[in-house]
């Protein structure tokens, strides 16, 4: 019985650390351009959208939780050259120490 209240104090413990790990991570969003953003340097861009940002974020030390790609065309594109901004959407979610290395990036926070 002199156990059970030791018992309490370490559930407790265990249940706020879970709570406060998440506080870590941010999530931060990237409107790319048609095709002159760092990482699409790489021809095979266009085939593997997530995979190539994540190989390029890891070069810049950067090591996401999650990186999601997705395509959005609201509006019709009027511009075509690659510096135009594009129909693609890059979220990643980050440790929220590296948020400065993404805002250098052109990265957000949502």
């Amino acid at each position: 019985m002199k156990s059970f209240p030791i018992l309490i104090f370490v559930l407790l413990v265990a249940l706020f650390q879970s709570c406060s790990s998440s506080d870590d991570y941010i999530t931060m969003r990237y409107q790319m351009t048609q095709c002159a953003d760092p990482w699409m340097t790489d021809g095979d861009y266009f085939d593997a959208k997530e995979a190539t940002l994540l190989a390029f974020l890891k070069e810049k030390g950067i090591d996401p939780v999650s990186v999601k790609v997705t395509t959005n065309c609201p509006d019709a594109a009027v511009c075509t050259a690659c510096i135009c901004l594009g129909c693609d959407l890059a979220e990643v979610k980050i440790d929220a120490s590296d948020e400065a290395a993404l805002k250098e990036l052109g990265f957000i926070r949502i």
